[in-house]
């Protein structure tokens, strides 16, 4: 499975991909991250302006075949997300 994960990096690193998503209209910020628990598991944190513009995004990911390209390199489902922070000083 390291060889999945190296194809991933090489991918976030070439011309298609991390800057595509950094430059894509309403992306705020994209981060990767390694798992300390599974050293196949990669995490990938992206903060939108909008789910409009998180949704052109994928809409747009998934027409050039990059998700089906992520599909290829996991044994599980891609797991997609929508986190919220929460304010420390509230009382849940």
């Amino acid at each position: 499975m390291m060889n999945q994960k190296k194809k991933f990096i090489d991918f976030t690193n070439s011309k298609r991909g991390i800057n595509v998503t950094k430059n894509y209209t309403g992306c705020v910020s994209i981060n990767l991250y390694n798992s300390k628990n599974n050293q196949n598991k990669l995490i990938m944190i992206q903060t939108w302006n909008s789910m409009y513009h998180k949704k052109l995004y994928l809409k747009m990911r998934e027409k050039e075949g990059t998700h089906d390209f992520f599909k290829t390199l996991v044994k599980t489902p891609l797991e997609l997300d929508i986190i919220t922070p929460i304010n420390l000083n509230s009382k849940l």
